[in-house]
């Protein structure tokens, strides 16, 4: 996916332009809004920690539950002045040095850095779980606020040199602010996680007043991101061309067709070859039959290639059950209007200006899915259910102008998810590729409209303004990268839970694990990536894995001779370098290896030494022994010295509780945004919906379908059950939260009955 840095802050100052000086004052009292009001929060929440804490502790159900909440207000208590400098100082960091960068140079968005795939410690993993889910919950909770300003934020990045992220000032940035200030105490972990609990309930639960006040200042600074500037000039680069006919009146003459805002907008191949694609489903539509093409049309923004030379073949998997249905409007005839207009052709009533408008959303549209299609990390079995969706998001665009002007329309919302989803399908394998193409056929008709309904809002479409373009194809480059980051997220995830379940029984030396966290585990994300969970390569690293941790084992010697050794430095050394970590890289790496080895060697001569000392030392004793019975002598002191009792052999680790596993599983699976196939008890059937909130305190789930309407709200231990039962299932989860469930499942089956004798 290419992308276009668009200025964001224009040379010259006009009438909606924010003075350098203005941006400055208004930055320096947001700051200070900001700072005071989380100042208070924070300050409210020590103050209470201590009554709500020692509540806790009375419900607490056992006696290290309550241990851990009576060492949180401890903590409190030592720490909270270093806690709230700290968190001072990481507010006020975010709004001097969080700024967007204007020009220069772009780094490719395709590609994925090495370093980012590095991966964490498991309690990191699970502290970013738990952030994760709690912002999540705070945007969603106050989702009007955040977009009313990050409508005045766009702006000023237009209007102003004040580049200010919604990070600053959203409930993410708050989040990643505390985390950072509770690394100034030597804490539990476990202590960390009740002091994000009185975080979320004191501070990210009172959010609401201070959004208003910070709307309100804007509003005081007259930043009002409904005012339009005036409309610019047509720009020749945002033109297309629109068929041959209309190409060659539109440059003969140098006039656009007469009625229509400019030249015509041209659409991209592959939304030119769905259109013809209901030709072969209805023929006799407008002249379009396979073959027909569109011939010499330039590329524009608003597509790729303006033309085809063909009909363009199978896009999808599926055939719009619309197309025919005798003499309604449906789906066909809609898609020949589209492609009579995009030829410059009449279309009996609409009137030009309409049709050039149709044609504009149409190839923004096509735009948005192409980048979505050509992320080098979508698997292609997924591609035909993304394009699927081509014509269903058309159709909305047509009809709903807000699709473009509103970052968080539900169906862009939903194709953002999806195009997540999908990216990350490699991480599952072929069982979360065909979750995922079931899950996308049955979202399609929650949001597919009736081409009849559609039809008499597309003809009164008026043309977006060049603005308002701008910023969608903007939006759009910072979904992919948005996009791209969570896909990261989701693969160290997945590598790092792999990890977790092979070291369990096993301790990992610490001269080990930059090896495992900064080398194979970055390795194996990027195979995870690129070739899919199911792939020799991931198979191959996980071998690897195995090879490093069986030569660790001390009983393993032969494991440990030059010639494994070599063997195994040369096979890491070049798996490393084939996902392109270099030289001066790997060999570090290795060399902790080599001092995890030797360190091993090390320990079980010395294991030998003792054992050999213990059995001279056994077997003199015994000679003592034999020579004392045969003298009679029964109580010489130095032959009868009492023998240390052998140590006992330490006991199993208990196997983990139900109710624990079932909380972790729980935990791993119910994250805002996820998407589930849930058992509706109330009328016996099965929805498919996403995860909108999701309360353990009060042990209610809620699902909504794309648009967050049609809402099911579901207790914990019912949800449990069904998952349990395998009447709900979840949609995109990790694999090893899967084999939980898995597990799970097997251990809730009732141990089969013995057969009865003859």
């Amino acid at each position: 996916m290419s992308a276009q840095v668009h200025s964001l802050y224009p040379g010259q100052q006009g009438a909606d332009s924010l003075a350098p000086e203005t941006a400055g004052e208004l930055l320096r009292e947001l700051r200070g809004l900001v700072m005071r009001g989380l100042g208070e929060r924070l300050g409210r929440m020590f103050n209470g920690a201590d009554d709500l804490l020692f509540d806790m502790s009375e419900r607490a159900a056992n006696n290290d539950q309550q241990r851990v909440y009576f060492d949180t207000m401890r903590a409190i208590r030592l720490g909270r002045a270093r806690i709230a400098e700290q968190y001072e100082t990481r507010i006020r960091e975010s709004f001097d040095t969080l700024r967007a960068q204007v020009g220069g140079e772009q780094a490719d968005p395709g590609e994925i850095d090495f370093e980012n795939l590095a991966l964490l410690e498991s309690e990191d993993l699970e502290e970013s779980i738990a952030l994760s889910n709690m912002s999540g919950r705070a945007e969603s909770a106050y989702q009007n606020a955040l977009f009313e300003l990050e409508k005045r934020l766009e702006w000023l990045g237009k209007h102003s040199p004040l580049q200010l992220p919604l990070t600053a000032i959203g409930p993410t940035g708050f989040c990643d602010a505390f985390r950072a200030s509770l690394k100034v105490l030597e804490i539990e972990f476990s202590i960390k996680l009740v002091l994000y609990k009185l975080y979320e309930r004191l501070v990210i639960g009172d959010l609401g007043p201070l959004y208003g006040e910070i709307l309100g200042l804007f509003d005081r600074f007259g930043i009002h991101p409904e005012k339009k500037a005036a409309p610019r000039k047509p720009n020749p680069a945002m033109a297309g061309v629109g068929g041959a006919a209309a190409a060659a009146a539109a440059a003969a003459s140098g006039l656009p067709p007469v009625g229509s805002p400019g030249p015509l907008p041209s659409l991209d191949e592959q939304t030119l070859g769905l259109l013809q694609q209901f030709g072969t489903q209805f023929p006799g539509l407008g002249g379009m039959v396979p073959g027909a093409g569109l011939g010499g049309a330039a590329m524009g923004p608003l597509g790729g290639a303006g033309g085809v030379g063909g009909a363009g073949g199978g896009y999808g998997n599926s055939s719009y059950a619309g197309a025919v249905l005798g003499n309604a409007y449906a789906d066909a005839m809609l898609a020949s209007e589209l492609m009579s207009a995009a030829r410059g052709q009449s279309v009996q009533g609409l009137d030009p200006g309409h049709a050039w408008a149709m044609t504009q959303r149409a190839g923004l549209v096509g735009r948005m899915f192409n980048e979505i299609v050509a992320d080098p990390n979508l698997p292609r079995g997924v591609t035909g259910a993304m394009e699927d969706l081509r014509f269903p998001v058309i159709k909305t665009a047509l009809s709903d102008v807000s699709f473009f002007s509103d970052p968080q329309h539900p169906v862009r919302s939903l194709i953002n998810d999806l195009a997540s989803m999908a990216a990350s399908t490699r991480a599952g394998g072929a069982p979360a590729v065909q979750r995922f193409e079931e899950l996308a056929r049955k979202v399609k008709q929650q949001f597919d409209l009736n081409a009849e309904t559609v039809r008499p809002k597309a003809r009164e479409a008026a043309p977006l303004e060049e603005s308002d373009i701008e910023r969608f194809l903007d939006q759009q480059i910072a979904q992919g990268r948005e996009r791209r980051q969570a896909i990261v997220e989701k693969v160290r995830k997945v590598v790092s839970q792999e990890l977790e379940l092979n070291t369990l029984t096993q301790p990992v030396p610490e001269t080990l694990e930059p090896l495992l966290r900064s080398g194979w585990g970055p390795m194996m994300a990027m195979r995870l990536l690129r070739h899919g969970h199911d792939s020799e390569l991931w198979r191959a690293g996980m071998e690897l894995l195995h090879r490093v941790l069986f030569a660790l084992n001390p009983k393993s010697p032969n494991a440990r001779s030059a010639a494994e050794r070599e063997a195994l430095r040369r096979d890491i050394g070049v798996a490393l370098a084939e996902v392109g970590m270099a030289e001066d890289r790997i060999d570090p790496l290795l060399s902790g290896l080599d001092q995890a080895l030797d360190d091993v060697n090390h320990d079980a001569e010395e294991a030998l030494k003792r054992q050999a000392r213990e059995e001279a030392e056994a077997a003199e004793l015994a000679v003592k022994k034999a020579r004392a019975k045969a003298k009679g002598k029964t109580k010489d002191p130095d032959v009868h010295a009492e023998v240390p009792p052998p140590k006992a052999a330490p006991e199993p680790a208990p196997e983990p509780e139900p109710a624990a596993s079932g909380e972790r599983l729980l935990e791993q699976l119910l994250q805002i945004g996820s998407w589930f196939r849930v058992y509706d008890r109330s009328n016996h059937d099965t929805r498919w919906l996403k995860v909108t909130s999701w309360y353990p305190q009060t042990q209610r789930v809620s699902f909504a379908e794309f648009d967050g309407k049609n809402v099911l709200t579901l207790h914990t231990k019912d949800l449990y059950e069904d998952l349990i039962s395998g009447r709900s299932e979840p949609i995109d989860s990790a694999p090893t939260t899967l084999n939980l469930l898995k597990t799970l499942r097997e251990q809730s089956q009732p141990p089969a009955s013995a057969a009865p004798a003859a």
